[in-house]
């Protein structure tokens, strides 16, 4: 069960059950900070529509198709669980690329990044191989944009769970089993947790995202020493 290839596995609150744990920070705080510091005309519109500006960002991600952007993003803004050292970049940028293939390659890249989480997971144990769905929660699941990415780069359906901070509804879930509340974790589960959205995969999408999630591996490993090299640049 246990595997030092995998961040954490650890006891789970049901008896006979392990949490195995995959994770780093790159998920939607990497579009955060691009929305923070170059997408002002984006945030402007945003206001204008009375919308958010991530729906903006969603909408110009979804003005290109699958296989519309040839960039490679590593969302490696705020750490990374590849080595300590690795950081962000997009690659392949030319002159014809917009602020439309910019996102779209950012949308990919953190897509990308929980691709290999997963294949850490499957290698670590044969539970991640028998997996029928992917339940998506936090920033990036609003996007219906980016959930179906993530739907057809994984090749599994997604489901969005109803509601904002499912942490915190998990550990007051495990508070009520604690309290009597609940029987126990399913008759919590079946009470409180609501799915609001279901997205299948497109497989005629699938292609054009393993072809690039290969090209973003093989930048991994090109990119490790050129890391360690910046890693040791002083800043004046």
């Amino acid at each position: 069960i246990v595997d030092s290839s995998l961040f954490m596995t650890s006891i789970y609150t049901v008896p006979d059950l392990w949490l195995t744990i995959e994770a780093s920070a790159r998920s939607a705080t990497s579009l955060a900070w691009l929305v923070t510091h170059f997408c002002a005309e984006q945030r402007a519109a945003a206001d204008e529509r009375g919308i958010s500006v991530y729906e903006v960002c969603s909408e110009l991600v979804d003005s290109l198709p699958p296989g519309g952007s040839d960039i490679i993003f590593h969302p490696f803004l705020f750490g990374s669980n590849v080595q300590a050292s690795a950081r962000a970049g997009f690659y392949g940028i030319a002159g014809w690329h917009t602020k439309a293939h910019m996102l779209r390659s950012l949308y990919e890249g953190v897509v990308y990044g929980h691709m290999s989480h997963m294949a850490k997971l499957r290698d670590g144990g044969d539970q991640a191989n028998r997996l029928e769905v992917v339940r998506l929660s936090g920033g990036g699941a609003h996007s219906s944009v980016w959930t179906q990415i993530f739907a057809d780069t994984l090749q599994l359906p997604i489901e969005v769970p109803d509601g904002d901070e499912i942490g915190a509804r998990g550990a007051a879930m495990s508070a009520g089993i604690g309290v009597g509340v609940y029987q126990n974790h399913a008759d919590a589960v079946s009470t409180d947790v609501k799915i609001k959205r279901r997205q299948e995969l497109n497989s005629a999408a699938t292609p054009f995202y393993l072809d690039r999630y290969n090209e973003y591996k093989k930048l991994l490993e090109c990119m490790q020493e050129p890391w360690d090299r910046l890693s040791r640049l002083k800043q004046g």
